[in-house]
C-alpha cells in the first residue's frame, strides 16, 4: 500500500508540473472527466484514495498528513458522488479560469504531491 501512496505522490506531482508548464491541459483533463459517467468513476477512484491514505496513514513519517489528504479526497467523492451535476458545473468553473490561476493551482498540485512523498 506505501507504493501505491507514493505512485499516486508521484502522479500528483507530475501533473502539478504538466499543468504548470502548460495550463492548457487542464481544459483537456477536465473535458476527459467531465464525459458520461468518467465523473463517477472520478468520485470512486477519489474514495480508492481515501481508503488507502486512511489504512497506510498508521505506518507512515506524519500520519496527520495523510489522515488530512484523506479526509479531503473521502469528501470529494461523497460530493461528486452525491451532487454529480453540481461537480460538473464546478469543473466547468474551473475550465472557464485563465492561465495564470491555472499556474497557481499548479504550484499548489506540486506542493501537496511533495507533502505526499515526503510524509511516506
Amino acid at each position: 500500500m506505501v507504493i501505491l501512496v507514493k505512485i499516486v505522490g508521484i502522479v500528483i506531482l507530475l501533473e502539478g508540473i504538466i499543468l504548470l508548464l502548460n495550463p492548457k491541459v487542464m481544459k483537456n483533463l477536465i473535458g476527459f472527466w467531465a464525459k458520461g459517467k468518467r465523473l463517477y468513476a472520478a468520485g470512486a477512484l477519489n474514495l480508492l484514495f481515501a481508503v488507502v491514505f486512511f489504512s497506510v496513514a498508521s505506518s507512515c513519517k506524519m500520519p496527520v498528513v495523510l489522515t488530512i489528504l484523506g479526509v479531503i479526497a473521502l469528501t470529494k467523492a461523497i460530493y461528486i458522488l452525491a451532487f454529480g451535476s453540481k461537480a460538473r458545473a464546478g469543473l466547468d468553473w474551473w475550465a472557464a479560469r485563465p492561465a495564470g490561476a491555472v499556474r497557481i493551482l499548479s504550484i499548489i498540485v506540486i506542493a501537496i504531491g511533495l507533502l505526499l512523498l515526503r510524509s511516506i
